[in-house]
């Protein structure tokens, strides 16, 4: 097989799992042999390879099964399964080199009876829990034990037995006893953390624990389930080696641990990685010191084959002291201000006062119902207010965080991680938001834009918080922004609760890319309604307004030169283009070269109250949105037109995406082929001659806004979204 499909085969048995973490534990208990019965590393060095294959083999084979089990209901849910998208010819073959390497190790390996009861045994357990009639993986309280027991008790226990036989040794009834506690302890949580990562695909399916109960819940379940397994482990160390090691290694576990009680993690935490990195290593170190320097082989082995690469621990500790330090030194001057220079709260806070206000409201919504996270590129942009309108309209609390894939600050911008020197990276600054979602209890997070959906997704997957990614058109059409984040796109589609889009064309672009329908749900942006009230614009003077970001979408050069036709039939009317971006200063030189200047205003970046305060004195919304030749990027469905319509404005517009699904001709606007700027001046001269088509148009654009309940009711459905993907409050 090439190295390419090797690749992909690893890839899709999820073979890198069982590698990662299970062969490493593997392998410590067969060095906890080693340590009791002193053995050449020569004459242990074929069964080692032999236990390699065989934990590969075995792994496959069980990944292969629960897939052919779950092939209907993963094809339903659009999870990944070896059975659905492989050829007959590589399944056959992928079972063939399987099975050989689960079972040929056994030709040589000694076996007693013992060895074939935990053989019977592991086969019965994933049978029961995998397979029909039985499949007692959909039974919530037995799943955890029965994966536990087939996963991780019977094989550990089976090579610790087979090595024992091997070596002639004898462990303790009490070890075999902690190691039977740990491994089914490590198990349980083990495999609770995995149905929470699954849990947007259960919930289509069958309950889990996962579906049942809200992240923080079962993180603190699993908190202290992990407490105890780190303390079965320790007694483990002690019959392997001596109190010594047992004791320190618990203590600086433990110790790890506690520091990080408040960002339990549903990927990996401070006993998976020790398990996975250091605990092979460390017990091949005692060899050496036990045993000789030629296990000093098995070390440098072990190494290639379970690397450990760098810990941030330390620089993370460093980080936490200069945070509490900040903090004391921040309230010392808060209480000295209060009660030694009796100043009042507002002036003891001085510019943080406000936002104490808000922290204050925030979390009584919190403590009531809970909070969501909202994350977003930009923080102010004036082209996506209504992402804020979150925060006053919600229910919840709302944690807004910003400035970058993934986000670097909070709404008030201060740093998710304090320190601004080099030693700042993308695992701690993950690790921060990690631990910023536990702290806040967020029971979803809402990504605006597809490649923030991408970042934020290993950083819910790690903290169990559901995640609901919005995508608004220019994140799935543009050229660019697809080649850059299409792998991306396709995990998101996989892992993600949510997958909503701003008009049916990204919907439908969404569903192209292969988004499971279940999970698409249409939502254009929300627009305040009783900010924009309707206002009758018929009588108005001939002003034509433009609101948008100076993007090549919004075509703002088109806009102009329809205008350009339209003052010479009406030559008292005048434009205002409100917005900033790349083409503005075009658009200003492109007004001088036409001599028009002086009918064209750009007054720049407005807030709404603004924006509705020029709408109420216009009488014509103008917008030539196209796809743009080169990157083929699109509109989603313009909240600048949906504020126009809800107030009255009559709007003319191209055919484009989103807006004509707002937009029927003749009766709620009017809408012209794209690029066609003689049409668009020809609509717009008509709607200006005629008060009964201006009146007519805005007074149906109105009401079919407020008729709309995808439009008037976005604040219900994002609660009802949320109320059902947030799960219980723990």
């Amino acid at each position: 097989m090439s190295k390419r499909y090797m690749g992909h085969f690893w890839y899709k048995l999820r073979l890198s799992h069982p590698w990662r973490y299970k062969a490493p534990v593997l392998l410590a208990c067969v060095y906890m042999v080693f340590i009791k019965k002193q053995t050449p590393l020569s004459e242990m060095a074929p069964w080692l390879g032999l236990s390699l294959v065989t934990i590969v083999g075995i792994a496959g084979i069980g990944y292969l099964i629960n897939d052919f089990s779950d092939r209907q209901s993963d094809g339903k849910a659009g999870k990944p399964n070896f059975f659905i998208d492989t050829s007959q010819l590589k399944v056959a073959l992928s079972i063939t080199v399987l099975t050989c390497c689960a079972i040929g190790p056994w030709y040589f390996f000694p076996m007693d009876r013992l060895s074939w009861v935990l053989f019977t045994g592991e086969l019965v357990c994933f049978i029961i829990y995998s397979l029909p009639p039985f499949r007692l993986k959909k039974n919530i309280w037995v799943a955890p034990i029965l994966d536990a027991l087939y996963a991780h008790v019977l094989p550990v226990i089976l090579a610790t037995h087979t090595f024992l036989l091997i070596t002639h040794a004898e462990f303790s009834f009490l070890h075999m006893a902690a190691l039977v506690s740990w491994q089914l302890t490590l198990g349980i949580r083990l495999l609770i953390n995995h149905l929470v990562e699954d849990r947007p695909h259960d919930l289509l399916n069958y309950h889990t624990l996962a579906t049942q109960y809200s992240a923080h819940r079962i993180r603190r379940f699993l908190w202290y389930t992990m407490l105890i397994e780190l303390l079965l482990f320790t007694s483990v160390l002690f019959f392997a080696s001596n109190l010594f090691i047992s004791i320190s290694t618990g203590l600086v576990l433990l110790a790890f641990t506690l520091k990080q009680k408040s960002r339990y993690c549903f990927v990996e935490n401070v006993p998976d990685s020790f398990y996975r990195k250091l605990l092979g290593g460390g017990l091949t170190v005692v060899l050496i010191f036990t045993h000789g320097s030629a296990y000093v082989l098995l070390l440098m082995i072990h190494m290639i084959l379970f690397p450990v690469g760098q810990s941030h621990e330390l620089r993370k500790g460093l980080s936490k002291l200069y945070q509490i330090g900040s903090v004391i030194v921040n309230y010392g001057i808060y209480y000295f201000r209060r009660f030694v220079l009796r100043q009042s709260e507002k002036q003891a806070r001085r510019e943080y006062y406000e936002q104490d206000l808000i922290n204050k409201t925030n979390q009584m919504k919190s403590d009531q119902l809970g909070s969501i996270t909202i994350a977003n590129l930009n923080l102010n942009k004036y082209s996506e207010t209504y992402i804020h309108e979150y925060k006053n309209q919600l229910p919840y609390g709302v944690d807004f965080l910003y400035g970058g894939y993934p986000p670097v600050f909070d709404e008030f911008g201060q740093p998710l991680i304090k320190s601004k020197s080099s030693i700042n990276s993308k695992r701690q600054l993950q690790d921060a938001i990690v631990q910023r979602l536990n702290k806040t209890r967020s029971r979803l997070v809402l990504a605006h834009f597809g490649p923030m959906a991408v970042s934020m997704l290993p950083i819910c997957r790690a903290a169990g918080v559901p995640m609901a990614a919005y995508f608004h058109a220019y994140d799935v059409h543009h050229k660019d922004q697809l080649e850059a984040h299409l792998t991306g796109y396709l995990d998101v589609f996989n892992h993600a609760h949510l997958l909503i889009g701003s008009s049916q064309e990204v919907i439908k672009k969404l569903d192209e890319m292969g988004a499971p329908v279940q999970k698409l749900k249409y939502l254009p942006a929300y627009v305040d309604l009783t900010r924009f009230t309707y206002v009758d614009h018929s009588s108005n003077q001939p002003n034509l307004l433009s609101v948008g970001r100076f993007a090549d979408t919004k075509a703002p050069h088109l806009t102009i030169l329809a205008f350009k036709q339209v003052l010479e039939e009406v030559p008292n009317a005048h434009l205002t283009m409100i917005g900033d971006g790349e083409l503005l200063e075009a658009s200003i030189s492109l007004t001088k070269a036409l001599q028009i200047d002086h009918r064209v205003s750009f007054p720049g970046a407005r807030s709404p109250m603004e924006v509705y305060e020029e709408m109420k004195n216009s009488r014509v919304f103008l917008q030539h949105s196209i796809t743009t030749p080169l990157n083929h990027d699109k509109e989603g469905t313009p909240v600048a037109i949906m504020e126009a319509m809800a107030c009255g404005l009559p709007v003319i517009s191209t055919a484009h995406a989103g807006i004509a699904e707002l937009i029927s001709h003749e009766q709620n606007g009017l809408l012209i082929p794209e690029l066609e700027i003689a049409r668009m001046a020809e609509q717009t001269i008509r709607c200006l001659k005629s008060v009964e088509l201006s009146k007519k148009l805005g007074k149906n654009a109105s009401e079919s806004i407020r008729s709309n309940p995808l439009i008037t009711d976005h604040m219900r459905i994002i609660t009802e979204m949320i109320n059902h993907f947030g799960l219980k409050q723990g």
